[in-house]
């Protein structure tokens, strides 16, 4: 997909047209869609890496020691690769079932384990969110932020969520009907 849009392709797989006002990003034109792929294929890579560390420490494993290290290699630089992808999508729902993901999983994986297993998992844990905070500070899309302002995405969802409120407030025990939200606020 970032082969593609780096070369200016305006169809999906240089075949289909796209939607007016969108770009391709493979065969997919949402890119929030193509993030949330993206993010359960790194999640399923964190799975295979853990599993391979897992089995490497057991004994029936018959590989040698540079079995392992490529092998992990590998699924590390393809999970990097992943990240990347995601990274490049700018879909901030996609970065933040990431992030929520790493840290329930990672303290659910330490329960129970040895101080050792624990305290490896709070240094992922300080290691994702540091990671997380450096896209933030690279690409300041990610929090809504778009010259310097909140984009328009950010702006309206705000509104939105201030005119609730304010609903909310106004009317708490039995609202103010189906469908009038818009006339209303």
């Amino acid at each position: 997909g970032l082969m593609q849009l780096g070369q200016g392709n305006a169809g999906i797989y240089g075949l289909r047209p796209v939607p007016r006002g969108y770009s391709p990003f493979g065969p997919i034109y949402n890119p929030n869609h193509a993030a949330s792929l993206l993010t359960m294929s790194l999640l399923c890579g964190a799975g295979l890496l853990a599993s391979q560390w897992h089995d490497s420490r057991s004994s029936h494993w018959r590989g040698s020691w540079t079995d392992r290290l490529a092998t992990g290699g590998l699924i590390l630089f393809l999970c990097g690769v992943i990240f990347l992808g995601i990274i490049g999508t700018k879909s901030r729902a996609a970065v933040l079932a990431l992030a929520m993901t790493s840290w329930i999983g990672g303290w659910a994986w330490s329960l129970g384990r040895t101080p050792g297993a624990r305290r490896l998992a709070r240094t992922v844990l300080v290691l994702t969110a540091l990671v997380g905070a450096l896209a933030v500070t690279l690409n300041p899309h990610m929090i809504g932020i778009a010259d310097g302002a909140p984009d328009s995405s950010t702006s309206y969802r705000l509104s939105m969520y201030q005119s609730a409120s304010w609903m909310f407030r106004d009317f708490p025990l039995f609202g103010i009907g189906l469908g009038a939200f818009k006339t209303t606020y």
